[in-house]
């Protein structure tokens, strides 16, 4: 009982398997083929069947006519045999009584050898004198009667020395042939006659049915009575009506005597047809379910072949989504082809929807959301000729965060990314949703004004520097940070992208150079912008032909008001453009690359400097500063110290000024080199401090001698409390850590005083002297006249002499 069912277990979970579904649609579908092609090939068949056979049959019947013919030409041959043979010719030499003495037992003349060589068999044989008078003969059976055969030789037919065919004596056919028997010199002796009974053992003897496969008759017409047969038991001597037999051929006998009316009728048995046609038949209907059960196994191997390819790919798409992140659709054992199905139709979901994400991700900032550089170059491409199309303004605004870079540097990316993130949601908020706000990359954004005045630009633009100037509050950390505008107008600064991208760009840097937070595009912006671009290569030409110089600014230590060092300052005196302040050409050399070049040329200069002085007996501790990108190279204190040898210098009377930036932007690789620059004895300092957003705790692990305190805290801080609250922090907090503290930006004896009150070690700025060179500095100081200043006045006075 258990193979019933485990038969049907493997049936049903077999049932809705591809292969299962072909072989049953292969099944069914062969079966009714099957049965539509018999009953159209029964038919078909039979058709071909019955006009093959006939066209066959009638050959046979005209063959089975021919070979009749031939047996009577071979009776004919026969009887020229025998009368050559010289028995018979002595024979009829003899005298004979012309009585017609017929005999039953062979005459000496007909011998045997001959007879045995005769075709048909010999049934009469008469000897005829010249005149067709029977002289003798043999009759071997009662088949005619003796006197039908003298009456058929003595009135009833005519003979003839030579002649054959057929006659029909008392009923009975006859084939028979005469030749004439001559003796000397071609005497007519007599005729010879021989004759055979047509009946079944004739056409037995003949083999004339036997190589035909048919039935043959001698019919007397017109009635079509049978009076010979080669099969009595079917065609009946005497009868005229045929059953169980097909006519093939009528034949009219056109030779001998009497065979008026004689015909020779050929036929098929009826049911050798039928049974032939059952045959083939049944030989069709065997090939035909052979060939449906041979169909049945080439469907089923190439199913099998199908499904096991269908199942691979199926496996190799489940790979392919596991590699690309997706999950395939679970699916049931059955019909591989729907399970393929499914798993494209869940895959053409998935990469509909990753393709949605790819072509937004392509035109959108991924840390905004806004619209990325591609998107707004369409935009804007569609705002010009609309605006050119319908002559409307349009405004492009180009914008540039402040600061931003000290920020991202110092604090690192994750609050960097988060101000850009706030700073793009506080702009959003303001602009109109028919506008275009973007971010082009990093700091950079864009804004389009479509269908916008000037007058509405400047009320945008306005609004936009009011709220980037809030201060944004990320992380417990208050962060204030600026934005620079530049914009351009559509037609009046451009007709094409292109243009206007570049002249915002214009714009945007004089903004930012002057501190405007925003400017509109004036053709004259132009020239400017183009000498900024060839500065670069007119500054590294600088540099290697050495056509720089360096000034020097001294610092005095508020303590006894004496001169202490001097800090070394690049300047720039352009041929055609004239002097240019570091604060245009040090940014292009960092972004450049020159810096590191520009950074050792000073380093080599200052120390040539510093070795005259000490040569002239002036003593002064000299500060260098040094970018971010030189604190960067991991080589510099190698090539310190090469420059150390080279002049024979104490590097004790070296101060190496690092931003807070430049240390923040890499702590680890800052720390590395400080520590390197430390060993060599070099004194560190900060500049700028307070405007980074580094913390003392973490520059206490630093080898930092000094703070240098941004001069923006200290210029007006006689003037804003929270300047001077944050210059006394800083004093208070650097002494702590055990750290000298320089006070930049002293310009007044205010300040003077407020630094000197709060206990700041040392000051510079122009209360005590601008930046001077390096001739007049040396100058100054030998000739003593600096202590005639104010600032050092009371504080000389107080030291001993």
């Amino acid at each position: 009982m258990r193979y019933p069912a485990n038969l049907r277990r493997l049936m049903i979970r077999l049932a809705p398997t591809l292969l299962f579904k072909m072989l049953l649609s292969a099944l069914l579908l062969g079966a009714l083929v099957y049965s539509l092609l018999g009953g159209i090939q029964q038919h078909v068949s039979q058709d071909w069947f019955n006009s093959q056979f006939q066209a066959r049959d009638q050959a046979l019947a005209v063959d089975a006519n021919s070979r009749f013919h031939r047996s009577l030409q071979a009776f004919a041959s026969l009887a020229e045999l025998l009368a050559a043979q010289p028995q018979l010719q002595a024979r009829l030499g003899m005298a004979l009584d012309g009585a017609g003495v017929l005999q039953s037992w062979r005459p000496a003349w007909l011998t045997q050898t001959v007879l045995s060589e005769s075709f048909p068999p010999l049934g009469v044989a008469l000897l005829l004198d010249p005149a067709g008078r029977v002289l003798e003969g043999y009759r071997q059976d009662g088949t005619v009667a003796d006197k039908a055969l003298l009456d058929w030789s003595r009135g009833g037919f005519q003979w003839h020395p030579r002649q054959q065919g057929v006659a029909l004596l008392d009923h009975q056919p006859l084939a028979y042939a005469s030749h004439p028997v001559s003796g000397a010199g071609g005497r007519l002796l007599g005729i010879l006659v021989l004759a055979s009974p047509i009946n079944t053992e004739y056409f037995s003897a003949t083999r004339i049915a036997d190589a035909s496969k048919l039935q043959l008759a001698l019919l007397v017409m017109p009635e079509g009575k049978v009076v010979a047969s080669s099969a009595p038991g079917l065609l009946h001597p005497g009868r005229a009506r045929m059953e169980g037999l097909d006519a093939l051929g009528r034949y009219p006998l056109d030779v001998g005597s009497g065979t008026d009316g004689l015909q020779l009728a050929v036929y098929r048995p009826t049911e050798s047809k039928t049974a032939l046609l059952a045959s083939l038949q049944a030989t069709d209907r065997q090939q035909r379910l052979l060939t449906l059960i041979l169909s049945l196994l080439l469907v089923a191997a190439f199913t099998l072949w199908v499904s096991r390819r269908i199942q691979r790919l199926n496996n190799r798409v489940d790979d392919f989504a596991q590699r690309m992140g997706m999950t395939p659709p679970r699916v049931r054992a059955g019909d591989e082809l729907r399970n393929l199905e499914r798993r494209f139709q869940r895959f053409s979901e998935e990469v509909l929807a990753e393709t949605t994400a790819l072509e937004y991700q392509a035109l959108h900032d991924t840390l905004t959301g806004l619209p990325n550089r591609m998107l707004l170059q369409d935009r804007l491409e569609h705002a010009i000729a609309q605006s050119l199309r319908e002559q409307n303004n349009m405004a492009f605004l180009l914008m540039d965060l402040d600061r931003f870079k000290e920020i991202n540097d110092t604090l690192g990316h994750h609050i960097g990314d988060r101000l850009l993130q706030e700073t793009a949601r506080r702009i959003g908020d303001l602009l109109r949703k028919s506008d275009t706000f973007a971010r082009l990359g990093g700091d950079e954004f864009a804004v389009l004004l479509p269908a916008t005045q000037a007058k509405h630009a400047k009320t945008v633009c306005r609004k936009i520097v009011e709220a980037v100037e809030k201060p944004f509050t990320i992380d417990k950390l208050c962060l204030r940070v600026g934005v620079s505008i530049g914009v351009a107008m559509c037609p009046e600064s451009g007709e094409d992208a292109t243009t206007l991208l570049q002249r915002a760009d214009v714009a945007m840097y004089n903004a930012k150079r002057g501190g405007l937070g925003f400017t509109f595009y004036k053709p004259e912006q132009d020239e400017h912008s183009i000498s900024r671009l060839g500065l670069v290569g007119e500054l590294k030409d600088a540099v290697e032909k050495n056509q720089l110089e360096l000034c020097y600014q001294p610092m005095v230590d508020m303590r006894n008001g004496r001169i202490t060092s001097a800090e070394a300052l690049v300047r720039w005196n352009h041929p055609t453009l004239g002097q240019i302040a570091p604060d245009e050409f040090i940014p292009l050399a960092e972004q450049s690359g020159v810096i590191r070049d520009l950074t050792m040329w000073v380093f080599h200069n200052a120390l040539t400097q510093w070795s005259r002085w000490h040569q002239d007996g002036i003593e002064l501790h000299l500060s260098l500063n040094m970018s971010v990108r030189v604190l960067q190279d991991k080589e510099l204190p190698v090539k310190v110290q090469r420059l150390i040898e080279h002049h024979g210098i104490n590097p004790e009377w070296l101060t190496l000024e690092v931003t807070e930036s430049a240390i923040m932007s890499d702590p680890v690789t800052a720390r590395r080199v400080m520590r390197r620059l430390a060993d060599m004895g070099l004194k560190l300092s900060i500049d700028d401090f307070g405007t980074g957003y580094s913390s003392l705790a973490y520059l206490k692990q630093l080898p930092v001698d000094t703070v240098k305190i941004d001069k923006s805290f200290v210029t007006h801080m006689d003037q804003n409390e929270n300047d001077a609250v944050i210059v006394r922090a800083t004093i208070d907090l650097a002494h702590n850590l055990g750290l000298k503290v320089v006070a930049e930006g002293v310009e007044s004896e205010d300040v003077w005083d407020l630094l000197e009150m709060l206990g700041c070690d040392i000051g510079q700025g122009f209360l005590i002297r601008r930046p001077i060179g390096a001739g007049e500095l040396a100058r100054w100081i030998a000739s003593q006249r600096w202590k005639s200043e104010r600032w050092a006045l009371h504080r000389l006075a107080q030291v001993p002499a």
